[in-house]
């Protein structure tokens, strides 16, 4: 199976030629094969903050759809965004990677104090499990974002959720945070090492026909 590296990150604007720069030596350092933005600030790019399109890997491996999104800060878009994606996912049958910047949270370990929206963090969670969606493991950091106070407020607001299909299908994938604030994420699907992968359980697996027969067989 062969290598693609998709790199997803919240640039806080390209206006700058230092910023270019950055951007431009991370993708030559990284060899990435998808580069995903958000927030560019260019008024020569479409204002929409989610993109989908179809990948068909070189290798004639299964296409898979890549959805990249910039998720709203005001509560009430929120809810728009998330009923946003439901449609996509109506619209995009088959393996499917979401990332970048939902500015959502999906647990309290995804923030490091208590001034949580609890709702929102539900609402998330709702629209996670409804997609089958799996929240794939952070390598690097625990968090992306930070107010970058004296007593600052850290939260994971970037990552990369995907199908069980995709997963199915890029068994070895590898996502990792390459530096600081809202840093770039990047996702190898078929990395040639891992550590030791975390068991999460999603609340949609028991709806499987095989479920219960594969976890006594396990």
């Amino acid at each position: 199976m062969d290598q693609a590296i998709l790199i997803s990150w919240n640039v806080r604007g390209l206006n700058t030629g230092a910023r270019r720069d950055a951007v431009r030596v991370l993708v030559d350092d990284t060899r990435a094969s998808l580069v995903c933005f958000q927030e560019t600030k260019l008024s020569v790019i479409s204002p929409d903050v989610r993109f989908t399109v179809l990948v068909n890997p070189v290798s004639g491996e299964q296409p898979w759809w890549l959805t990249t999104v910039y998720g709203p800060q005001e509560d009430a878009d929120k809810v728009l965004f998330l009923e946003e994606l439901e449609a996509i996912r109506d619209d995009c049958q088959g393996p499917w990677v979401v990332a970048g910047d939902f500015n959502l949270i999906l647990d309290p370990a995804d923030k490091n104090n208590a001034r949580i929206n609890r709702r929102n963090m539900a609402r998330f969670r709702r629209t996670v499990d409804a997609l089958e969606l799996r929240d794939i493991h952070l390598h690097g950091r625990t968090y992306t974002w930070s107010n970058e106070r004296s007593d600052p407020t850290l939260v994971k607001l970037d990552r990369v959720l995907t199908s069980v299909d995709w997963e199915e299908t890029h068994p070895h994938c590898f996502l990792q945070a390459l530096s600081s604030d809202h840093c770039p994420l990047m996702l190898q699907t078929n990395a040639s090492f891992r550590s030791k992968p975390r068991f999460h359980f999603q609340i949609f697996w028991p709806k499987f026909d095989d479920f219960l027969e594969v976890v006594t067989r396990g």
